[in-house]
């Protein structure tokens, strides 16, 4: 089943192979967004004007 490959060239052939991967980028994705979240907060944070 060549469905994804790796960085590496692998080919993912088992459905475990693939949930594993899935499931690292997914928890890549959560914390690139809370990361982002973060990052928002901040920016409001610093470019509001001095009083």
């Amino acid at each position: 089943l060549k469905v994804a490959r790796e960085r590496s060239g692998d080919i993912l052939s088992t459905p475990g192979e693939m949930e594993a991967v899935k499931r690292a980028y997914e928890k890549k994705m959560r914390d690139l967004e809370e990361e982002n979240e973060i990052l928002k907060k901040a920016m409001h944070i610093f470019t509001q004007p001095k009083p």
